[in-house]
């Protein structure tokens, strides 16, 4: 990817931030749209991203990238990581509005490709203890679920009439540091340091982790290779391995 120009939306978020730096490792001009004050997206800037710092991300916003387009597009940003941006407005705008308006950006820019990051809520429970898979069905069970199946569609089908290649990242369980506070590994590890034992369920729910700079690594592979990476795509950003989250809080308890 040296020298490529890459647009990452999302950069200032938990995910997006941990790829930027890894495509900014592997010579990247990278460029970012975060908001106005982002924290993160003053350290990125300093790394040697360029930064616009927009309002919001839509249509109008995006020309600010047309003088000096990317050559490819990661999807990332999206409302709902955190549950008081779960409104059904919030959702809409934040994904399927979103995601429209970023793939025909990306149309117009003349992308060698587009990533784009949907999850493993899009699809339907696995029966029996199965593990999902590539074939499981689209049947997601939450309003973020709905939220981020429906950007995919979208992002599907406007790649087909614009004749842009896209390649979507089905994300599973990221963790690591920085992530959201409220989000499983931040309160464990928030509690450990403070003493205080956060509010847990049974843990009986099997969910498959993966570590957040294994996810950014990923992803950069998708965006310097597209295709060619996998026989479908739509690639799983998995572990492959399911683990129960009593078993996650027994292991943090222990180190």
């Amino acid at each position: 990817m040296r020298g490529r120009r890459v647009l990452i939306t999302g950069a200032s978020g938990f995910i997006g931030g941990a790829l930027a730096r890894a495509m900014l490792e592997r010579g990247a001009r990278v460029s970012c749209p975060v908001r106005a004050g982002s924290e993160r997206g003053d350290q990125l800037e300093r790394e040697g991203a360029r930064v616009e710092r927009l309002g919001r991300i839509d249509a109008q916003t995006l020309r600010a990238f047309d003088d000096d387009p990317p050559e490819v597009v990661v999807h990332l940003a999206a409302s709902g990581v955190r549950v008081d941006e779960r409104a059904t407005r919030d959702l809409m705008e934040g994904h399927a509005r979103l995601t429209v308006d970023v793939v025909e950006a990306a149309a117009r820019w003349g992308v060698e490709r587009v990533v784009h990051a949907g999850s493993w809520s899009e699809l339907a429970p696995p029966v029996d203890g199965e593990a999902l898979t590539h074939a499981s069905p689209i049947g997601p069970t939450s309003r973020y679920g709905v939220a981020k199946a429906s950007a995919t569609m979208w992002a599907r089908q406007l790649a087909a009439e614009r004749g842009v290649e896209l390649v979507v990242a089905r994300l599973f369980n990221v963790f690591g540091e920085g992530e959201a506070p409220g989000r499983l590994f931040a309160e464990l590890i928030g509690g450990a340091r403070s003493g205080q034992t956060p509010s847990l369920t049974s843990g009986r729910v099997v969910r498959d982790f993966v570590y957040v700079e294994d996810a950014a690594e990923a992803l950069a592979e998708m965006a310097a290779r597209g295709r060619g990476v996998g026989e479908s795509d739509t690639l799983l950003v998995c572990s492959g391995v399911g683990v129960s989250v009593r078993e996650v809080v027994e292991e943090v308890a222990r180190q």
